[in-house]
C-alpha cells in the first residue's frame, strides 16, 4: 500500500481540525438553542398546570363536576393545550378532554416526546392539603420542526466550510511540502555522509528561520558527531582496559593463597574465593548469600562477631579494621583450625562492604611449636652438631663443646675430621660415607680425639637431611660419649668372668661334697636295710623304720643339691630311653604308699589304658619329676586324696598330673614357687621341712626335657601340678606310626598369623620356618576373616590390637561364619596379660593365650600343643603364662635378646631388630601426629602396637612408656599425655643406644 504524501496528510488534517471545530460550534450552538426552548416550554407548562390547579382546587373539593367540565372546555383545544385530566386524592378520574385522549406519564424533556405532545402534572392543594392531580397535554411538534430545520442548515454551512479549508490546505500544503522535501533530502544526505550539510537561505518567513535552525543543527551534531566518536574510542579504550583488569583482578584473587571473603554490613556472604572454598571446605555457589558467621566462625565466638557488628553499624567503631589478628575459624568438617585475619572496609555505591583475608596458620603453629621442642630437644645431654652438604659444621650443642672441648666459634666452618683419631682407616670412612649416601644414615661407633689430645670413645648417629629432590642438604650427627660406659663394661666383664668361676667353684664344691655324702649315706641305709630284714623287737623296728626313712630323705636332699648344682653348672645331660611307664607309676606310689597310710591319705593312680605302654625319654629325669611332685603332695596334705594320672594330649604329647586336696598355694606365692630354696612357709616355726629344691628342679628338669609345668591351686583348696612333656610312645616294644611333630607328611601345618606389626610377623616367621611349611599372614582382623572364610588352617595366631578390626572382633567374626575355619584352634597374641584380658579372649571363642613378649620356647610349645586339633584330635586345656612388671626398668633387657640370638641365625636378629627400630621410629612419628590433631583413638592403637612389638625385643622402659599412653587412652584419662608423649623420642634414642651398645659387647 502506498504511503499517503504529506500534502494529502496536510489537507486531511487541516480538514479533520476544521471538521472538528464547527462540529463543536454546531453542536453547542443547536444543543443551546435545543435546551433553552425545551426550558421555556418546560416552564410554560409547569405553569398553565399550577395555574388550573389554583382555579380549579375548590370544585375538586367540592367534586364539583359540572364546573371542572367546563373549565376543561374552555381550555382544551385554546392554544397549545390539547388534552387535560384531573383526578381526586382517591385516585377517581373527574375530568378528561378529549374523552380518547390516552394516559401518559410526563415526558423528561418537552422535545423528547415521541408524538408532539408533552404531558405535565401538578398537585391540587388547599390549605396545605393536596386534593387531587390536573395533568395536560401541551403541543410542541412547531418547536421539534424549528430544530430539525435548525440542524440541517448548520450542517450545510459546516461542509461549505470545510471545502474551503480543505482547498486552503491544499494550496497551503504545496508551498510547505516543497519547502519540507528540501529538509527530508538534507536530512536524508546527513544521514548518509554526515552532519554539517547547510542549506541556502533566500526569505525571511518562518520557513527560512527553519532551514537556519536546521543549518545551525547540522553544524552543531557534526561537532557532536566528532566529540562522540572521540568518546566512543575512549570508552572502547577504557572497556578493553576494565575488562582487562577484570580478569586480571579475578586471576589474582583465585590464584592467591589467602582466602578472600566479602561480605555485607548483615554479614552475608558476596564473594568467596577458590582458596576459601579449600581452605574451609565449602562450595562458593552454596554460600552466596549465607550469614558468615554461621559457617565459618567458631560457635563460642559468634555473638561477639554479630556484636562487633552491631556496634560498627551504630557507631561506625571497628577495632578490627586494618589490623592483623591471629584466630579461630571452622572448617566445615566440623573441626577448627588457627588462621590470621585481616579486614578491609569498602565503600561500593553507597553500599558498605567488608573484605577478609583469611590464612591457615595450622602448619605454621605446628611449625612453630616443632622448632621449639627442636631448639629444647637441641640442648640436651647427648652432643649434636649438623653440617651443610660439604659436611662443614654450622652449628653445634653446648654438650657437644662439654664433650670435646672446642668452644662453638672454634669449630663453625670446619670439618669434623678436627676431631679425627687417626685410629681408623680410609676403608672405614668410606664404609660410612656410602652407607649415608644409599640409606641416608650411620651409626656405630667412633674413636675420636678432643680438643686436649685425649682420645674417647663415642656412639656416633649420622642422618642425612634431603629437600623435595632428593638431594642432600645437611648432616645431623648425635653421639654419647662412651669412655665411663667402657670402663663400666670392662668391670663388669672381670666381674663376670670371677662370678664364672666363683660359680664354677661353687657348683665342684657342691658336687665333690654330695659325692662324699652319699657314699657313707648309701651304707647308713643299705645296713639299716639288713638290719630290718633280721628278728627285731617291735621297739627297735620302729626305730629302725624312723632312721631308714631319715635316710632316705637325707639321700634325697643329696641327690637334689647335686642335680641342682649339675643344672645350674650347665652339665646335666639327658640320656633318653624306652621304658615302661606302669612300674615307674606303681613304685612311685608303693616308695609313698606307707606315708600316705601313716598319715591317713589315700594315694591313687589312675590306671593306664595300654598297661604295655612304653615311652622314650630320660626314664630316671621322668621318675624324679614324679617322685618329686607326689613327695611334695604327700608332705603338704594332711587328709584326703592325693591322685596321680598320666594321659595323652596328642600323638606325641603326655601330661603327667599330680592332684592332692592338702594346704593349697597362695595366689601370690606361686609366681616364686619354682625358684630354687623358696619354701611357702620360711619361718623358724614351719610344720613341713624340706630344702625348697625340689620343684625348682623339677621346673629346670622339665624345661631340659622341652615340656611345660603349671599349676592350678588355691589356699585351703589343694592343689594340681600337671607336667606336658612330647615323648614318644609304643605298646609291647613296637612303636606306632607317629607322624613329625609339626608335619606328619601327608600335607604341611597350615598357621595364620594375625599381627599387625611387620615386626612380630618377622620374628614368628623366622622362629616357625624350620617347622612348619605353610604360613600365611595377615595384617588386621578383617583380612584374617576374609582369609579364613577362603582356606582351611590348622591353627590361628591373633594378634589383639590392630587397626580396621581387633583380634577379639575377627574371632568372633570367624567362629559365626560358617566357614573351613569355625573350629580352628585360635591363639591369642597380646601385651595385656591381666585376667580380664584373658576372659575377653575365652568370651570372644579363643582356646589358649600366649603373652607378650612372646617366648620363642613358648610359642613353640604352643605350636606342638594346638597345631593338631585342626585335624581332629582332642585339643590340650587352655595354658596361660603370667609376667612380672617391675616398677624400675632398664632400657633394654639384654636377656631377651639372648634368647632371640639363641633360637635364630645371627644375620636374622640383626634384620629383625632394625627392622624392628625403623616400625618403632614411623610409629612415634604418627602417635606423635595424632596427639597433635586430637585422634586419641588413633594414639592409643599405635601405643599398643609399639608396646607390643617393643617387648619382643625386651626395650622395657619404651614398652612401659608405651603401654601407660595406652592405659590412659582406655581410661579416656587425656590430661596426662603431653609430657608423656614427648619422652618417646628421647626414649626411642636412648634404646637405640642400648640396642648398639648390647651389638658391640655381642661382636666384642
Amino acid at each position: 500500500m502506498k504511503a499517503m504524501s504529506l500534502r494529502a496528510k496536510t489537507i486531511l488534517g487541516v480538514a479533520a481540525i476544521e471538521a472538528v471545530i464547527l462540529a463543536i460550534l454546531i453542536l453547542g450552538g443547536l444543543s443551546w438553542l435545543k435546551s433553552s426552548n425545551e426550558e421555556q416550554l418546560v416552564r410554560y407548562g409547569e405553569m398553565l398546570a399550577n395555574t388550573f390547579a389554583a382555579s380549579n382546587a375548590d370544585a375538586v373539593v367540592a367534586t364539583d363536576l359540572a364546573s371542572l367540565q367546563s373549565f376543561a372546555r374552555s381550555v382544551v383545544g385554546q392554544g397549545e393545550v390539547v388534552s387535560m385530566r384531573v383526578q381526586d386524592r382517591d385516585g377517581r378520574e373527574l375530568v378528561r378532554l378529549p374523552q380518547q385522549a390516552a394516559e401518559a406519564e410526563p415526558d423528561p424533556t418537552p422535545l423528547a416526546a415521541d408524538d408532539g405532545i408533552y404531558h405535565v402534572q401538578a398537585p391540587i392543594e388547599l390549605a396545605g392539603e393536596v386534593w387531587g392531580e390536573v395533568a395536560l397535554g401541551i403541543d410542541v411538534r412547531r418547536q421539534q420542526t424549528l430544530m430539525q430545520d435548525a440542524r440541517r442548515k448548520a450542517t450545510q454551512l459546516a461542509l461549505l466550510g470545510m471545502v474551503l479549508v480543505a482547498l486552503f490546505s491544499f494550496l497551503l500544503g504545496g508551498y510547505l511540502l516543497r519547502q519540507l522535501k528540501i529538509l527530508s533530502d538534507a536530512a536524508r544526505t546527513i544521514a548518509q555522509s554526515g552532519p554539517g550539510l547547510q542549506l541556502a537561505v533566500a526569505r525571511h518567513d518562518e520557513l527560512a528561520e527553519l532551514t537556519r535552525a536546521f543549518n545551525e543543527m547540522s553544524s552543531r551534531l557534526a561537532s557532536s558527531h566528532r566529540e562522540f566518536e572521540q568518546s566512543i574510542d575512549a570508552q572502547r579504550t577504557l572497556a578493553l582496559e576494565v575488562e582487562q583488569q577484570q580478569g586480571l583482578m579475578g586471576a589474582m584473587i583465585d590464584a592467591a593463597l589467602d582466602a578472600i571473603i566479602t561480605i555485607d554490613a548483615e554479614g552475608r556472604i558476596r564473594e568467596f574465593n577458590a582458596s576459601a572454598e579449600s581452605i574451609f571446605g565449602l562450595k562458593r555457589e552454596a554460600i552466596l548469600g549465607e550469614d558468615m558467621a554461621e559457617l565459618i566462625i567458631p560457635p563460642q565466638f559468634r555473638e561477639a562477631h554479630r556484636g562487633g557488628m552491631a556496634r560498627f553499624l551504630k557507631t561506625g567503631e571497628a577495632p578490627v579494621l586494618g589490623q592483623r589478628l591471629e584466630l579461630v575459624a571452622q572448617h566445615a568438617a566440623g573441626h577448627q583450625f588457627d588462621c590470621e585475619l585481616a579486614i578491609k572496609k569498602v565503600e561500593v555505591g553507597g553500599e558498605t562492604l567488608f573484605t577478609a583475608f583469611m590464612r591457615d596458620i595450622s602448619d605454621r603453629k605446628r611449625a612453630e611449636q616443632e622448632l621449639l621442642l627442636a631448639a629444647h630437644a637441641f640442648d640436651t645431654n647427648e652432643a649434636i652438631f649438623i653440617t651443610d652438604a660439604e659436611a662443614n659444621i654450622v652449628r653445634v650443642n653446648q654438650a657437644f663443646s662439654r664433650i670435646t672441648g672446642y668452644p662453638r666459634e672454634e669449630v663453625l666452618g670446619q670439618n669434623p675430621r678436627l676431631m679425627a683419631s687417626g685410629e681408623h682407616d680410609q676403608a672405614f670412612y668410606q664404609q660410612m660415607w656410602q652407607a649415608l649416601a644409599e640409606q641416608g644414615r650411620w651409626s656405630g661407633e667412633v674413636i675420636n680425639r678432643k680438643k686436649g689430645g685425649e682420645l674417647f670413645p663415642e656412639w656416633l648417629n649420622i642422618s642425612a637431611v634431603r629437600d623435595e629432590a632428593g638431594n642432600t642438604s645437611h648432616y645431623v650427627a648425635h653421639f654419647i660419649d662412651l669412655t665411663e660406659q667402657k670402663a663400666v663394661e670392662a668391670s663388669l666383664r672381670q666381674a663376670r668372668v670371677e662370678a664364672e668361676a666363683a660359680s664354677e667353684a661353687k657348683s665342684r664344691f657342691l658336687a665333690n661334697m654330695s659325692h662324699e655324702i652319699r657314699t657313707p649315706l648309701n651304707a647308713i641305709i643299705s645296713m639299716n636295710q639288713l638290719v630290718l630284714e633280721t628278728e627285731l623287737e617291735a621297739r627297735q623296728r620302729r626305730f629302725l623304720d624312723a632312721a631308714n626313712r631319715a635316710g632316705f630323705t637325707l639321700l634325697a636332699l643329696v641327690n637334689n643339691v647335686l642335680d641342682f648344682s649339675k643344672i645350674e653348672a650347665g652339665k646335666i645331660e639327658l640320656k633318653p630311653d624306652w621304658f615302661p611307664v606302669a612300674p615307674v607309676l606303681e613304685g612311685i606310689v608303693e616308695l609313698y604308699s606307707q606315708t600316705a597310710k601313716e598319715k591317713g591319705l589315700i594315694l591313687t593312680c589312675q590306671p593306664l589304658t595300654e598297661p604295655q605302654l612304653e615311652l622314650y625319654g630320660d626314664p630316671l629325669r621322668f621318675r624324679q619329676i614324679l617322685f618329686n611332685l607326689v613327695s611334695n603332695a604327700v608332705k603338704f596334705t594332711e587328709q584326703g586324696q592325693i591322685d596321680i594320672r598320666l594321659e595323652p594330649l596328642g600323638e606325641r604329647l603326655w601330661q603327667l598330673s599330680v592332684k592332692d586336696e592338702g594346704i593349697g598355694i597362695d595366689a601370690a606365692q606361686q609366681a616364686q614357687l619354682f625358684e630354687e630354696f623358696y619354701q611357702v612357709d620360711s619361718s623358724t616355726t614351719r610344720h613341713h621341712s624340706g630344702s625348697g629344691l625340689g620343684l625348682a628342679i623339677t621346673h629346670q628338669l622339665v624345661e631340659r626335657m622341652e615340656g611345660q609345668i603349671e599349676l592350678d591351686s588355691a589356699l585351703g583348696q589343694g592343689s594340681e601340678f600337671r607336667v606336658q612333656l612330647p615323648l614318644r610312645s609304643r605298646i609291647g616294644g613296637e612303636e606306632a606310626p607317629q607322624p613329625d611333630l609339626l608335619d606328619d607328611g601327608t600335607r604341611p601345618l597350615r598357621i595364620l598369623v594375625v599381627e599387625d606389626s611387620a615386626t612380630n610377623r618377622e620374628v614368628v616367621a623366622e622362629v616357625l620356618k624350620q617347622d612348619v611349611s605353610e604360613l600365611a599372614m595377615a595384617v588386621n582382623g578383617a583380612e584374617a576373616v576374609s582369609m579364613a572364610a577362603q582356606r582351611p588352617f590348622d591353627l590361628v595366631l591373633m594378634d589383639m590390637a590392630m587397626p580396621v578390626m581387633d583380634g577379639l572382633e575377627a574371632t568372633r567374626r570367624i567362629r559365626a561364619q560358617s566357614g573351613p575355619n569355625q573350629k580352628v584352634p585360635i591363639i591369642a597374641m597380646t601385651a595385656n596379660a591381666f585376667a580380664e584380658d584373658r576372659d575377653a579372649c575365652m568370651e570372644a571363642g579363643m582356646d589358649a593365650f600366649l603373652p607378650k613378649p612372646i617366648s620363642i620356647k613358648r610359642l613353640r610349645q604352643m605350636v606342638r600343643l594346638w597345631g593338631k586339633q585342626g585335624r581332629g584330635e582332642t585339643p590340650p586345656a587352655p595354658m596361660v603364662s603370667s609376667q612380672d612388671g617391675g616398677a624400675s626398668l632398664p632400657w633394654l633387657d639384654a636377656s631377651v635378646l639372648d634368647k632371640l640370638a639363641a633360637d635364630l641365625p645371627p644375620q636374622s636378629l640383626d634384620s629383625l631388630v632394625t627392622m624392628m627400630l625403623k616400625e618403632a621410629r614411623e610409629r612415634v612419628g604418627y602417635l606423635q601426629q595424632a596427639h597433635q590433631a586430637g585422634d586419641y583413638e588413633r594414639v592409643k592403637l599405635e601405643a599398643h602396637t609399639l608396646k607390643s612389638s617393643l617387648a619382643t625385643f625386651g626395650a622395657l622402659r619404651l614398652q612401659a612408656l608405651a603401654k601407660e599412653i595406652d592405659g590412659h587412652c582406655k581410661a579416656q584419662q587425656f590430661d596426662p599425655l603431653p609430657p608423656l608423649v614427648a619422652q618417646l623420642s628421647d626414649g626411642l634414642a636412648q634404646t637405640q643406644t642400648a640396642i648398639e651398645e648390647y651389638r658391640s659387647q655381642d661382636a666384642s
